[in-house]
Parts: C-alpha cells; sequence; structure tokens
C-alpha cells in the first residue's frame, strides 16, 4: 500500500479466527432401530474455555436423546450445571464447567457426547441437529464472543430387507421307492425394504433344486417343492438352513401268493379258489 508516492508498506489481512463449536456429523446411513453418538466439539481459537453452555434441537418424531455426557474439553470430571433432555420437544441443554486452573490457549475438544436412537417409525430422509444456543466462558471469566456456530445432520434410510425360512413341512416322511415327496416352507421378508430370495431344497446337504423370488418388506409367502427318491436309504431334507427332517425310503417287496391255496394268510389276505 503507498499514498502520493511514498514508500509502499505491506500490509497482512488476516482472516479473523473466532471459536466454534461444532456438531461432529453423525455416521449415516442410519437405519429405524439404530443407536448412534454424535460429538458436540469446540475449537477455542487459542483462547482459553472455563465453561460452556449449548442447547441443541432435533426431530423428535425420528429420534430420542438417550443421554448426553461430558467429553474432554474441560478436564476428566467438569462439574455439570445442567442437564435437560426434552424428548417430546426435540432439545438437549447441557452445561459444564472447569474445575480448576483453565489452560490458555485451551486445546480444541469434545464438549458433550449425545447419544440417540432411531425411531422404529422413522421416515427416511435428511434431518438436523441445530445448535440453538452456545455460550462459552474464558478463563476471567467472561463470556466469549463472538462464537461460529456449526449445525450437524444425520440421515435415515429404510432398513435393508431380512428375509427368513421358517415353518417346514415335509410329507410323506416315510414310504416305498419310488416315493415322491411335498417340501414346503414359509418365507418371510421382515425387514424394512424389499427383497429378493433364494430359496434353495437340499439333500444330505446337497441343493437339489432352487426357487427366488422378490418380496416387500412385511410379505411373506409359501414356496413348495416336489421330490422323487428313487433310491432306498434314509435322507435328510430341508430348505435354506431349516432344520433337517428325515425321510425314510424303503423297499418294495414282492408278495408271492400261492393260488392253490385257499385259506387266510398272516397278513389278513384271504384267496378262494
Amino acid at each position: 500500500v503507498t499514498i502520493d508516492g511514498l514508500p509502499p508498506v505491506e500490509v497482512n489481512v488476516r482472516e479473523k479466527v473466532v471459536p466454534t463449536v461444532s456438531v461432529e456429523p453423525a455416521p449415516t446411513p442410519l437405519c429405524p432401530g439404530d443407536v448412534f453418538s454424535v460429538n458436540v466439539t469446540v475449537d477455542p481459537a487459542g483462547k482459553g474455555v472455563s465453561a460452556a453452555d449449548v442447547k441443541i434441537a432435533f426431530d423428535a418424531a425420528v429420534v430420542e436423546c438417550e443421554d448426553v455426557s461430558p467429553g474432554n474439553l474441560l478436564s476428566e470430571h467438569p462439574l455439570e450445571g445442567k442437564k435437560v433432555i426434552d424428548n417430546e420437544n426435540g432439545m438437549v441443554w447441557y452445561a459444564l464447567a472447569r474445575i480448576g486452573d483453565t489452560p490458555v490457549p485451551t486445546e480444541e475438544g469434545t464438549f458433550a457426547v449425545l447419544s440417540f436412537k432411531v425411531k422404529d417409525d422413522a421416515s427416511e430422509g435428511t434431518y438436523y441437529l441445530r445448535i440453538t444456543s452456545a455460550k462459552l466462558t474464558d478463563e476471567t471469566p467472561a463470556y466469549i464472543s463472538p462464537i461460529e456456530i456449526k449445525n450437524g445432520t444425520f440421515t435415515i434410510v429404510p432398513a435393508p430387507p431380512n428375509i427368513t425360512f421358517s415353518d417346514l413341512r415335509v410329507a410323506p416322511t416315510e414310504g416305498e421307492v419310488p416315493l415322491e415327496i411335498s417340501v414346503c416352507a414359509l418365507v418371510e421378508n421382515i425387514g424394512g425394504s424389499a427383497g429378493e430370495y433364494n430359496a434353495t431344497l437340499k439333500i444330505d446337504g446337497e441343493v437339489v433344486d432352487y426357487k427366488t423370488g422378490t418380496l416387500n418388506a412385511g410379505e411373506n409367502t409359501t414356496v413348495c417343492f416336489n421330490y422323487t427318491f428313487t433310491e432306498t436309504g434314509t435322507y435328510n431334507v430341508t430348505i435354506d438352513e431349516l432344520p433337517a427332517i428325515t425321510v425314510v425310503v424303503k423297499e418294495i417287496h414282492d408278495v408271492y401268493i400261492d393260488t392253490k391255496y385257499t385259506g387266510t394268510y398272516g397278513t389278513g389276505i384271504r384267496i378262494d379258489n
């Protein structure tokens, strides 16, 4: 910078640095029923911090706050001045004070850890964790001003599909070769979104047939297989990984009848010539 031909003077313009209170982004994506934590962090920007008082708003329709606990910003065992968790209106109010001397500058750290749970009926979408009030006190103690606030977000997505198999039925479970059996099981999607299933018919652990399909969340269907045993033996029959049912296939026994005999055999067969 120069004026009217005078020797120029170098001027350094630096961005003003102010303390920052931030909500770190939550791990995403989240599903209904998930439990997650977020940190409220403070960057003192070279100042000493002896106490902090923060209010955070959240959407009570999709999450509830289970707890809030101190971080490492104000030493290991700070004095708790306020702890309010309002899950009806979606608000957390937390205030802590340092016990002992305040280091100047105070190192950047975590003021508080908030624990949330996503409600089972939460709708998918991106939601804010808003800092509605933040106060920092220096070592004198006096309020630090100004303070920059950075809000956080979290995203909810539908729960993934969860395909289950149950109610295995085999009929008949005993008979003579060749023996045709019917094998059925219930397939359900107890997850939160549509998914594909692959139902496998297994004989003694070996896949001999399969059927595929798609089920929406909450839907179920029954899958059935027909299978014919052509050799005698004892077999374990199942679908997917359900506990197997034993099928016994017997040999056909020839029956010899003496047509010259008149009377009743021991089996109850009567022949009249």
